[in-house]
């Protein structure tokens, strides 16, 4: 998941680049900030997954991702 994750990211480093009229060196920032982000948010979920249970935390992010989305679209 972490590397569909990531390909999205550098997938659309293009459009980034295009829309926001900034250097590829910029861009490759983005994509290593999110990269580093989300490898800490692996090693802390992994860590909360351990002490109150995988499955439990599974069924919570299965619940809050249609939220999540939800709320993305309406703005």
């Amino acid at each position: 998941m972490a590397v569909f994750d990531s390909n999205v990211v550098v997938i659309s480093l293009p459009t980034i680049v295009n829309d926001l009229k900034t250097s590829t060196f910029d861009a490759l920032w983005v994509l290593m900030g999110y990269i580093l982000v989300l490898a800490v948010l692996l090693l802390a979920i992994g860590t909360i997954g351990d002490v109150y249970g995988r499955v439990r935390l599974y069924n919570l992010g299965l619940q809050c991702s249609p939220l999540a989305v939800f709320s993305v679209q309406c703005h």
